[in-house]
């Protein structure tokens, strides 16, 4: 498989908490626990911040950014 092409068959772990098309959304000392897949998935938005916060028995990643079928979503 041609490595540019290799998104199209990429699909992401959902996020248990989606920020979609969003401006300045923010999650401040909040804490994520016992969930399956993504924390956060944050997506075609641009401002956003996690910060201070406690990521802690999640079988997937804690903040996940941009979008794999569209590359260029997490460049704003």
């Amino acid at each position: 498989m041609h490595a540019a092409t290799d998104f199209v068959w990429s699909v992401k772990s959902p996020g248990n908490v989606a920020v979609l098309s969003s401006q300045r959304v923010a999650f401040e000392k909040c804490e994520f626990a016992r969930l399956g897949g993504t924390a956060v998935d944050i997506t075609w938005s641009e401002g956003c911040v996690v910060a201070d916060s406690y990521f802690h028995d999640i079988s997937g990643s804690g903040v996940q950014i941009g979008s794999f079928q569209y590359p260029l979503g997490a460049q704003q």
